[in-house]
């Protein structure tokens, strides 16, 4: 067992989510006033499509605030995923294999334990490369299962 150790702590980067989400928030209504103003639509569908920016906005904040709290620890060899829902804790011996994959232009890392829980790690978290490197030595240190062999 190695020595007591800092944890270290990935951040869920929310940048890339958050310039979509202001452009929706920005453009929607400006789109909405001109297509409103233009074409002649009645009141009643502009209020149905304003009733659906608001729903969209609404779920864009709760992402937002709900990204923005994920963080993965690595503390003496244990993963421990934590977020406004609570926190879970994979020790080595709980993790059966771990898949580094590529899916639309990011990384990922799929984490699958002996409970049968699926964990998606994606490049989103930073620094990522540090995250990957961490796990490569769980995997040789524990002779944990993974693709990096084949």
């Amino acid at each position: 067992m190695p020595p007591e150790e800092k944890a270290k702590v990935y951040d869920f980067q929310i940048r890339r989510l958050l310039q979509p989400a202001v452009g929706f928030g920005i453009l929607y209504p400006l789109l909405l006033w001109l297509f409103y103003r233009l074409s002649g639509v009645p009141t009643r569908y502009a209020q149905i499509f304003m009733l659906i920016y608001i729903a969209a906005a609404i779920s864009l904040i709760l992402l937002i605030v709900f990204a923005n709290s994920q963080k993965v620890l690595i503390e003496n060899d244990t993963l421990i995923f934590r977020s406004l829902l609570g926190s879970e804790t994979l020790e080595p011996g709980d993790i059966r294999r771990i898949v580094f994959t590529q899916q639309w232009r990011a990384e990922v890392v799929r984490i699958k334990s002996a409970a049968n829980k699926i964990y998606l790690l994606s490049d989103f978290y930073f620094p990522f490369n540090e995250l990957s490197a961490e796990l490569e030595d769980l995997i040789r240190r524990y002779q944990i299962s993974s693709n990096l062999d084949a």
